[in-house]
C-alpha cells in the first residue's frame, strides 16, 4: 500500500511537470503564430499589388483593342505592348516573391506540426504511466488510503492528492483530444498552402504565356512598321518632338525657378543690408528645412502603388533604331490615383502641356527639386508650402491608355535618376 501511494504521488508530480512543459510550449506556439501572421500580412500586400498591376494591364489592353487599324500600327501601339510586357514581367516577379513567402509559411507550419506530433506522443506516454498508476493504486482504494492515515492533516493531504489524481486523468484525456484536433487543423492548413502553391505556379505559367503572346504581337507590329518607312519616320519624329517638348517645358520651368531663387537671395541680402525690397519672396523659401540628401534611397514613392515602365536616361529600340532620353521615370498606376509630394517643400511652378497634362514642381531643401507630370488635376497652388505625403493632384491617362505619372529629381541644372532616390519596393 505504501509503495502504491508513493507511486501515485510520483504520477502527480510528473503531471505537474507536464503542465509546466505545456505552458512553455504555449510560448513557442505564440511565436509561431506571430511569425505566420506576419508572413500572411506580407503576402496579402503582395497579392494587393498584383491585383493593381493586373488592372493596369487591362487598361492598356482595352486601349489597344479599341484603337482603329491605323492606330494599331503605330509607335504608340508599340509602346502600349512594351508597357504590357513590363507589367506582366512585374506580376511574375511579385508572384515569385509570394511563392517564397508561402514557402516560409509551409516551413513554419511543418515545424509546428512536427512539434505538435511530438507533444502528442509525450502525452500518450504520460497517460500510459498514469494508466499503470490507476491500475496499481486505483480509486477503489480511496477510503482505505484515507482511513490508514496517521493523522487528520495527513488524511486531508491524501484526499487532495486523490482529487488531483482523478483530475489529472480527465485533463490528460482532454489534452490528448485537443492535441489531435490541433494536428488535424495544422494538416488541413498545410494541405491548403500546398494547393495555394499550385495555384501560384499556374498563375506564373499563365502570365508567362500571355507575355509571350504580347512579345509575338510586338514582333509582328515591328515588321508592319518597317514596311512603311516614310510613315515610321514621321511617327518617330513626332514622338521625339513630344518628348523634347516635355523636357523643354520642364527645364524652362526649372530654370525660371532657379532665376527666381537667385533673385530672392539677392533681395534677401539687400534686405539684410537695410533694404526691404523682395523680403517677402525670400521668406517664401525659408520654410524649406531639412537635409534632402539624407533621404537618398529612402524617399516614398509619389504614388502608393505603381510600377516603373520607363526608366531614367537613354533607351534604344534596337529593332527600329530609335534612341530616346528620359529625364525621369514613368510610373504606371491607375488613372485617378492620388499623387503625393515625396518630401517637404514649396510648390514653385505649375504648368500644363496638352500631351502631358499638368506639371507640378516642388523645391526642397538644399536647392533640390522634384517634378510631377501628367496630372489630370492639381490640388495645390504656386507658392504653397507642402509636407511629405501631401496630395498634389491625380494621375492622368497616358497616350497609351493606362494611368502614368512622370517623376523627376533635379539639383540646380543637374538631373538625377529617381530610382536612386526612391525607396525600394
Amino acid at each position: 500500500m505504501k509503495h502504491g501511494w508513493i507511486y501515485a504521488i510520483i504520477i502527480i508530480v510528473c503531471f505537474d511537470h507536464a503542465q509546466l512543459f505545456a505552458q512553455s510550449k504555449k510560448g513557442k506556439v505564440k511565436t509561431s503564430n506571430a511569425e505566420l501572421s506576419q508572413i500572411a500580412k506580407e503576402r496579402q500586400e503582395i497579392e494587393k499589388n498584383i491585383a493593381t498591376i493586373e488592372r493596369q494591364i487591362k487598361a492598356f489592353e482595352r486601349e489597344l483593342s479599341s484603337a482603329d487599324e491605323a492606330e494599331k500600327i503605330s509607335l504608340q501601339a508599340l509602346e502600349n505592348l512594351d508597357y504590357q510586357i513590363q507589367l506582366h514581367r512585374e506580376v511574375i516577379r511579385q508572384t515569385e516573391i509570394s511563392q517564397k513567402k508561402l514557402a516560409e509559411q509551409i516551413a513554419v507550419t511543418k515545424r509546428e506540426l512536427q512539434a505538435t506530433k511530438r507533444e502528442l506522443e509525450a502525452m500518450k506516454q504520460a497517460f500510459a504511466r498514469y494508466a499503470v498508476g490507476v491500475y496499481k493504486f486505483g480509486v477503489k482504494r480511496d477510503l482505505e488510503v484515507l482511513f490508514s492515515s496517521g493523522s487528520f492533516n495527513q488524511a486531508l493531504m491524501r484526499a487532495e492528492y486523490i482529487k488531483r489524481f482523478e483530475e489529472a486523468g480527465k485533463i490528460k484525456i482532454q489534452d490528448i483530444s485537443e492535441k489531435q484536433e490541433q494536428i488535424a487543423q495544422l494538416q488541413t492548413e498545410l494541405d491548403a498552402r500546398f494547393a495555394e502553391n499550385e495555384k501560384l505556379l499556374e498563375q506564373r505559367r499563365y502570365q508567362a504565356k500571355v507575355m509571350e503572346g504580347r512579345r509575338i504581337e510586338r514582333e509582328k507590329l515591328i515588321a508592319k512598321l518597317r514596311k512603311d518607312k516614310r510613315r515610321l519616320q514621321s511617327q518617330i519624329a513626332q514622338r521625339q518632338a513630344q518628348a523634347k517638348a516635355l523636357q523643354e517645358a520642364i527645364q524652362k520651368m526649372l530654370f525660371a525657378e532657379e532665376e527666381a531663387i537667385q533673385r530672392a537671395r539677392e533681395r534677401k541680402a539687400a534686405a539684410q543690408a537695410g533694404y526691404n525690397s523682395g523680403a517677402n519672396e525670400a521668406v517664401a523659401y525659408a520654410d524649406i528645412t531639412g537635409d534632402f540628401e539624407k533621404y537618398k534611397g529612402k524617399l516614398p514613392w509619389p504614388v502608393q502603388e505603381g510600377v516603373i515602365i520607363k526608366t531614367f536616361g537613354e533607351s534604344e529600340n534596337k529593332d527600329l533604331k530609335i534612341v530616346t532620353f528620359n529625364n525621369g521615370v514613368d510610373i504606371a498606376t491607375s488613372v485617378g490615383t492620388t499623387v503625393f509630394a515625396v518630401a517637404q517643400g514649396v510648390v514653385s511652378q505649375i504648368g500644363f502641356l496638352p500631351t502631358f497634362g499638368n506639371i507640378v514642381i516642388i523645391r526642397h531643401a538644399s536647392a533640390y527639386l522634384t517634378v510631377y507630370a501628367n496630372l489630370s488635376e492639381v490640388k495645390v497652388a504656386k507658392g504653397e508650402s507642402v509636407s511629405a505625403g501631401q496630395a498634389l493632384g491625380l494621375v492622368g491617362k497616358s497616350a497609351q491608355g493606362g494611368g502614368v505619372v512622370h517623376f523627376e529629381v533635379w539639383h540646380g541644372r543637374n538631373k538625377y535618376d529617381p530610382e536612386l532616390w526612391l525607396a525600394q519596393r
